[in-house]
């Protein structure tokens, strides 16, 4: 929270926080500062759309979202943006986490996996039967 106000949550699983994140640290490397334009013609096509079709009112939105998290801050008498350290370290864990971790650790436990004997999926199944174990000790309905 900054100067009192509330900000919505940057879901981690969230595709267009993913993208967002993405884009942040694109820029960083390819220019260092920001500014709204910028963040609306890379952030549209990572979500499928044409920049045209994201309205400037969303672009807002997700960047008073960074900003109001600490991720990012506004240049003084600019209309430009930086990514702040702490939304460096955010960016580069949500990303990483969920590219590494998250999206070839989920293909690994589908259903239709090729081969549930690989070590992750057997990790992965005595994890659901130890968190299935525990709900039921602790009554927790599932």
């Amino acid at each position: 929270m900054v100067e009192n106000r509330r900000a919505a949550a940057l879901r981690f699983a969230d595709s267009r926080v993913q993208a967002l994140l993405h884009v942040l640290l694109l820029l960083l490397l390819v220019q260092g500062t920001f500014t709204h334009k910028d963040i609306r013609e890379r952030l549209a096509p990572l979500l499928g759309h044409k920049p045209s079709q994201l309205t400037p009112g969303r672009i807002t939105y997700e960047l008073r979202r960074l900003r109001l998290h600490g991720l990012i801050e506004r240049i003084e008498k600019t209309h430009r943006y930086r990514i702040t350290p702490k939304g460096l370290r955010t960016a580069i864990f949500y990303t990483r986490l969920y590219n590494r971790s998250m999206r070839t650790g989920l293909a690994v436990i589908a259903p239709d996996t090729i081969s549930p004997a690989l070590p992750m999926a057997k990790s992965i199944r005595a994890a659901e039967a130890a968190i299935d174990t525990w709900y039921k000790n602790a009554k927790i309905a599932a």
